[in-house]
């Protein structure tokens, strides 16, 4: 009963540690990305906390080496006190070759050689671009074989040796946990800088895009300002000459105008000395005017035909001319007769 009772409290405590093994590659975090921090700021804060996680699971992993190895001594203990009362010796000595062996293959992880082991993850973890190698350090496999080796080599009973090969798979499981962990961050170390680059690639061929289409807008704009420029330039060559244009035309009619009231002038003086020699009384050719002489182009009334028409008044002119020559004939031929 005795014997009952206590294996089946040994086996209660090493089954706590017997926990399951995950595959290397199943887990991995993807972190979300904090797009208002800079690259190079995320990439160090990501760093020092994986720098703690990784510190704080090397202090677990040591306490449960401490702890184990208590345990064993507590028990090799309990065993020779138990012995030397049933007056058992029990040789305390080298295990055997085999158990050596077994001892071999369970506590020391490959890693645990005089140099450290170069682990390549190419093919594994989501098959990353290129092949990345992992190495560990030496000071840290050192230290996990001479703790783990250092343990007493004692010759167990049967049930001892059960539970012994229960620790020892629980420690190579333990082993293998942390070094997984450590494949993992290493893992992710290189995800994570692999987002980096790609961040940082996606930033600098947004901003070139960026400048690219600020150098396009800043070239269309002068451009458009060329084009504006040209077009007012046109416009004024256009209007000056339009308004060299209508001066010109203005002085030519004004010349006009002027050479056409004195002929105006000169037909109207002509035209009074022959009436003032002839005697003869006109009557006036426009209502605008009581005489014949009150109609002039540049005094009658706007509604008037002669208004700012020397040709009409001209041709008014000539053929009252004509007609008091006509009349002088008549008269002369009457006389002769």
């Amino acid at each position: 009963m005795k014997g009952e009772g206590r294996k089946k409290e040994k086996n209660s405590r090493l089954a706590e540690r017997s926990e399951a093994v995950m595959a290397a590659g199943a887990w991995v975090e993807n972190g979300e990305e904090i797009h208002h921090q800079h690259p190079a700021v995320r990439a160090l804060l990501t760093e020092e906390l994986q720098q703690q996680i990784l510190g704080q699971k090397r202090r677990r992993l040591l306490t449960f080496r401490h702890a184990v190895q208590s345990r064993l001594a507590a028990l090799a203990q309990r065993e020779d006190v138990a012995g030397k009362g049933r007056g058992v010796a029990i040789s305390v000595s080298e295990p055997a070759p085999t158990m050596r062996k077994d001892l071999q293959q369970h506590q020391k992880p490959r890693c645990w050689n005089e140099e450290c082991t170069d682990v390549s993850l190419t093919g594994q973890h989501g098959h990353p671009r290129k092949g990345r190698t992992v190495s560990f350090q030496d000071s840290a496999c050192k230290k996990l074989a001479r703790g783990f080796s250092a343990g007493p080599s004692t010759t167990f009973t049967t049930t001892d040796s059960e539970e012994l090969k229960r620790q020892r798979q629980s420690q190579y499981l333990t082993h293998r946990r942390f070094f997984m962990d450590i494949e993992r961050e290493h893992v992710r170390d290189h995800q994570r800088h692999r987002k980096h680059l790609m961040r940082v690639a996606w930033i600098k061929a947004e901003k070139e895009q960026q400048r690219l289409d600020e150098e396009r807008r800043l070239e269309r704009l002068k451009q458009e300002e060329e084009e504006r420029a040209e077009h007012a330039e046109r416009q004024f060559l256009i209007l000056q000459h339009l308004r060299l244009e209508e001066e010109e035309e203005r002085a030519e009619k004004a010349q006009k105008a002027k050479i056409n009231m004195r002929y105006v002038d000169a037909l109207r003086a002509q035209m009074k000395e022959r009436i003032v020699q002839e005697k003869l009384d006109l009557p006036p050719l426009c209502s605008c005017g009581d005489s014949f002489w009150d109609s002039h182009p540049e005094t009658c009334a706007n509604n008037c035909v002669f208004f700012r028409n020397p040709r009409a008044y001209t041709q008014a002119l000539h053929s009252v001319m004509l007609t008091c020559k006509e009349a002088r004939n008549s008269t002369r031929t009457r006389t002769a007769v």
